[in-house]
């Protein structure tokens, strides 16, 4: 009797909005939206004859990727050493729809991550005493990152009291200034 083949690919399990026979050699997957720097394919095939269906999943080892992220600029690349700043990360490739995850500076988490759109996301800074901390934007289960830099007030020593103590210690020396980050 006559079969009916149809056929379907998808990308790291995610199906695509449609897929088209184009010869005995080749198929046209449209890809849904989606992040990754790396996504297995596989093509199925399901014959049907009189009822029944046979499918055969097709994975040769390629894959597909999408563009990854990128940060262009910061809406701030410095503030004081206590944080709580809201810094906009413009760039590109950041997804279609909330993907991500986390936002870091330094191996810091930021204390709140926002997607904004395609091109931004948020980071509140955490507080740092270090000069400089490098911000990671990572996308859906932690697989694209881009850095950039965003540094810190510089500690600055403005007086020290006593000036002076005796030679056996003890003492108690203060030092004051700005830049020393919170307690």
């Amino acid at each position: 009797g006559p079969e009916d083949f149809s056929i379907g690919a998808r990308l790291k399990g995610s199906a695509c909005e449609s897929t088209q026979w184009i010869s005995p050699s080749s198929i046209v997957c449209k890809v849904s939206r989606g992040v990754s720097l790396s996504a297995p394919i596989t093509a199925t095939i399901i014959a049907s004859s009189g009822g029944n269906e046979e499918g055969i999943n097709l994975q040769a080892g390629l894959s597909f990727s999408f563009d990854a992220a990128t940060i262009t600029t910061l809406s701030a690349v410095n503030g004081p050493a206590s944080g709580k700043q809201l810094l906009t990360i413009t760039g590109s490739n950041f997804g279609t729809f909330d993907m991500t995850g986390r936002n870091v500076m330094g191996g810091t988490a930021c204390e709140a991550s926002a997607w904004v759109a395609n091109t931004a996301v948020t980071c509140k800074n955490s507080p740092s005493i270090l000069a400089q901390r490098a911000i990671v934007v990572s996308l859906a289960f932690g697989i694209d990152t881009q850095t950039g830099v965003f540094t810190y007030d510089k500690q600055t020593p403005t007086s020290v009291f006593p000036t002076n103590s005796a030679t056996l210690g003890r003492g108690t020396l203060t030092v004051s200034g700005y830049g020393f980050g919170t307690a």
